[in-house]
């Protein structure tokens, strides 16, 4: 890449990716920045790292909203209990 002074440069950043262990009591269809990714339990999904919404949906409990910061340098763990 050539930087031209007084040019404007174009950078594409890809962010790290972490993994991500996924749980709720009982299963639940989860959603991870409004994109389904599957039912419960889920393991080791890889999830870029920073913010995200985790969206946990069950037909008779309803739906529980979890926000979760994604690190790079370990397992990132997130569940729920519905029937509470």
């Amino acid at each position: 890449m050539n930087i031209v002074a007084g040019a404007v440069a174009s950078v594409t950043v890809i962010p790290p990716k972490g993994r991500l262990n996924v749980n709720a009591q009982p299963w639940a269809d989860v959603l991870i920045d409004g994109a389904a990714v599957g039912q419960t339990p889920l393991a080791n999904i890889e999830v870029a790292a920073g913010p995200h919404e985790i969206t946990f949906r069950h037909p008779e409990l309803g739906e529980r909203t979890e926000h979760i910061v994604i690190t790079a340098t370990r397992v990132n763990r997130t569940s729920v209990d519905l029937g509470k």
